[in-house]
Formats: C-alpha cells, structure tokens, sequence
C-alpha cells in the first residue's frame, strides 16, 4: 500500500472571533479546495462566551475511511483577539472615536440651549471643558462604563446690571466600545443637571462646576472606577466656598465690583428718578463685608458678601454735599475656575424712606454686628481702609 500524502487541514482553516469580549464566539470554517474535508470536522472546546486574550483548543476529526490523507496534526491552539470591547480607559478608544462622541454631545448641549430660558441672552459658543469617566471592575452587558462629555457656556443677559454667568452642561453617554464606530454602538443620553437663577428656572446644566462633580459622582455606582480629566478635574475635590476675604481672587473680586456700581447706580437712578433735587457723583468702591455662619457654609443663605459703594450726594437747592452708601448684596458667592459664581442677587439696601442708600455707614455696621452676630451666631468680616475708618471711627 502507498502511504497517502500529508496535509494540515488547519492551513486553509478560517477561525474568527467576533461580538463584545466576554460575550464572543467563535465560528470555523474551511476555506480549502479538499473534498474529504468539510467545516463541521473541526469543532473548539470553548466557542461562546470569549474574551480577549482566551486560548481555545480546535480539534479536527480525522476519518481514516474516507479521506486520502494523512494530517499533520489534529489539534492546534487558537488565541482570542480583536473582539470589541468597552474600553476601561479612553486611550483605549480607536482614533477619532472621542472627537466623534464629543461632536454628538455637542449636538445635545446645542439644543438644550434652544430652551426659552435663555430668550433675551447672550449664549457664547460651547466650550469643551473636561469628562468624567467611570467603569465597572468587571465589564458585562449590565454593568459596563459612563462616560460625561462636559462643554460650557458663558451667559451673559441681556441686562447690564446683571452678573454674566457660566453654564457648565455634561453629557451622559454609556456603553463606550473599542470598535470601529463607537458613536453607532454607544448609547448618547441627554444633558445631565437643572438650576435656578435669579429666580429663573434652566432644565439642563449646572451653575456651580463642583456641584456638578458631586452630583455625578452621586450618581455612580459605589464600586466603579472613577477618573476626571480637562478642566472639569479641578472641582473634582472642594466646593469654591471661601471662608475669608483674603481668598477671593482680585478678578473675581473686580468682576463683583464692576457688577454692584452698575446695580447701585441703576437702583438710585430710578428711587430718584422724580426727584431732581439730589444728584449723585463719584461713585466708588471702598470695600465690602463677608457675613457667614460658619456651622454651614454649604447653605448659599449663610454666606453674605456685601459690596460698599459710596457717591456723593448733593441736594441741589442747598449746595450741600452728603456720603452716601450704597450696600449691594450677594449670596451664596463661590470661586470656581473660570472666576466667580453668584447664587443670587439680593438688592441694594434701603434706608428707613424707601430709597436706595443710606447716610450713616457707622450705625449701619453696628446694627449688622448686633442683629448677626450676637442673635444668630453670624460672623462679620470687613475689608477696604475708607471703610474701616468709617465702621471704627
């Protein structure tokens, strides 16, 4: 008898991995020219259920009767690879898939901002700002990873008078794969977050950057692996709450200034618009007033910041010239990267006839001091050397 001829039948073997590591399989199919060899003859002792990195063992079933061949082998080892996978870092994603991700939650910050709260206002154009991305230990279909693609706005409104303000808007997006199109498999939700302004309501976004840290961070599982890049990580930790004058920053500080001349001159322009006996000139900053409650600086209420303006009033009939000082309130003021943020605007004072500003600062400061200090536990901090010789003459 002749020796029959040897053949590999794993040669002309295609073995493909395909579908989500972890959730792959395996399909086998000859791709020879035989016909004594078919594609059911190889079978793999793990064909589902497949992850990156596994080794599978095929086996060819070699029939003696009927094939005229002798294999060279009948088994051979097969690594799993190039099987998708949601990424546990995005260096893992494939070039251009962030860019393509980022122009989608763009999209979605681009329509939240056709809400009619911003009707009236400036809405500069969106700024990429940071992410924040979480996954689980071990990925699986139910538990995989999210992905928060943050843009900003600065709004400035249509007022002068009024504070332009940044919007901080995060995108929720999930199911983020190493594939060729991780746009099409990714799931892109919606805008995460709503605030009040100035009494107006916005349904999407945040107005403080580390509530929106907090926030998010909330809402993650416990166990999963958080990670905070670009801008955004830089509230990952604090709350922008300053405890003393000396840490509010000279821009954010002159950011408040200019803000609380504009309001104080708009409020005297229309207390006296109908009276044209007093006139007012020269109006100047000459320090503020932080009051807080230190047992809870979380509650924007508890922290106070007063702006002092002073002009000179002078009653026209008689030619005399008066101080007078115009406190412009603020609260719930935080420092946040991109400079300052203003809970609320809470008015210029008003002395005992209902107009905007008051003449005697000295009898203002120590009734502050009394009715803050010592009925409700606040303390007062004053900072501007014409101020202080007018609260300790």
């Amino acid at each position: 008898l002749e020796s029959l001829p040897e053949y590999d039948p794993f040669d002309d073997l295609n073995a493909t991995a395909w579908g989500i590591s972890g959730d792959g399989y395996l399909d086998l199919e000859y791709a020879g020219t035989r016909d004594d060899v078919y594609s059911y003859m190889f079978s793999a002792d793990e064909d589902s259920e497949l992850s990156n990195g596994d080794t599978v063992t095929i086996s060819f079933a070699y029939e003696p009767d009927f094939m005229l061949f002798t294999p060279t082998r009948t088994e051979m080892t097969f690594t799993v690879e190039g099987l998708n996978f949601y990424v546990a870092d995005l260096s893992q994603l494939r070039e251009g898939a962030l860019d393509d991700l980022k122009a989608a939650a763009l999209e979605e910050v681009l329509e939240a901002q056709q809400d009619e709260s911003y009707d009236g206002q400036q809405v500069s154009e969106p700024a990429f700002c940071g992410s924040i991305f979480a996954h689980a230990p071990e990925m699986d279909f139910l538990n995989t990873n999210e992905l928060y693609l943050v843009y900003k706005s600065l709004i400035t409104p249509a007022s002068e008078d009024e504070i332009p303000f940044w919007v901080y808007y995060p995108v929720w997006t999930s199911d983020i794969m190493n594939c060729e199109d991780a746009l099409e498999e990714a799931f892109i939700g919606y805008v995460d977050g709503s605030f009040y302004y100035q009494d107006d309501y916005y349904p999407d976004g945040f107005l403080d950057p580390y509530e929106l840290c907090r926030e998010i961070r909330s809402e993650i599982e416990d166990d999963w692996i958080v990670s905070f890049d670009g801008e955004i990580a830089a509230c990952e930790e604090g709350d922008g709450i300053f405890a003393s004058l000396d840490e509010l920053p000279d821009e954010a500080l002159t950011v408040l200034v200019e803000n609380a001349l504009a309001r104080a001159k708009a409020q005297e322009e229309i207390d006296y618009a109908d009276d044209p006996d007093y006139t007012f000139s020269n109006w100047t900053h000459i320090g503020e007033y932080y009051i807080l409650d230190p047992s809870d600086l979380e509650e924007d209420n508890n922290r106070l910041l007063i702006i002092m303006i002073r002009a000179y009033c002078t009653h026209t009939p008689t030619s005399l010239v008066l101080n007078a000082y115009f406190p412009v309130f603020y609260s719930g003021v935080r420092i946040t990267p991109d400079g300052i943020s203003v809970g609320s605007y809470d008015g210029v004072m008003r002395s005992s006839d209902g107009t905007s500003g008051v003449s005697d600062l000295t009898g203002l400061h120590r009734g502050w001091t009394v009715t803050l200090q010592d009925e409700y536990g606040y303390e007062t901090e004053f900072r501007g050397d014409e101020l202080e010789s007018v609260v300790n003459p």
